[in-house]
């Protein structure tokens, strides 16, 4: 089997700095392959030289800035999206090498060339990745996988997780938690990272 990295949620933490049901926390980390902070606001993302890429604001993801002021390469392949409030709204992923066909078949990636692949988490409802208004959260208040397309929302409580027909698999002790949905795909928990087994 080929393992897929979710890499936008493996590598990415959230500061569960008052985590509940309504939010995700304040803070958001790149855990690998070294410990850094990440902007949250345009003002952070702009004062750390990250640019816009064409300003306008995409349905379900928000405005698009990259690290650096050329596209997404193999050593930076993150693109981060923000309100244009200045809210953080997602954040999205070119994988380059083969993704399962299995995943690209269900639309969890797009294939943008060849050997190239993108997805997206977004952390905002669909409305709210396009307001200008000061959101109350300020990471957001859920995780969508591809939100303009198919909108594959992953449950953020284990009572979610069961509500919603993912089967609990087993458990190393303070390690991995494992939670499987049937799609011939499974997801598991490191932490508080995401993988994905196709």
């Amino acid at each position: 089997m080929i393992y897929q990295l979710l890499a936008f949620l493996a590598i990415l933490t959230f500061g569960f700095c008052g985590f509940s049901r309504t939010s995700l926390g304040d803070q958001l980390h790149v855990t690998f392959p070294d410990y850094v902070e990440k902007p949250v606001t345009t003002t952070e993302a702009i004062n750390a030289g990250w640019t816009a890429v064409s300003g306008s604001c995409e349905a379900g993801l928000g405005i698009k800035y990259l690290p650096s002021s050329s596209a997404p390469s193999k050593k930076e392949p993150a693109a981060f999206y923000f309100t244009p409030g200045g809210q953080i709204s997602a954040v999205g992923m070119t994988i380059y090498g083969e993704v399962g066909q299995n995943l690209l078949d269900r639309g969890f990636y797009t294939q943008v060339a060849d050997g190239e692949y993108y997805y997206t988490a977004s952390f905002r409802s669909s409305s709210d990745s396009c307001s200008s208004s000061n959101l109350g959260e300020i990471l957001g208040d859920r995780l969508v996988i591809n939100q303009p397309t198919i909108a594959f929302e992953l449950p953020l409580l284990e009572s979610e997780a069961v509500d919603a027909g993912w089967t609990k698999g087993s458990c190393i002790d303070t390690m991995v938690n494992l939670k499987s949905f049937n799609l011939d795909v499974w997801f598991y928990f490191l932490g508080n990272s995401l993988f994905l087994r196709s």
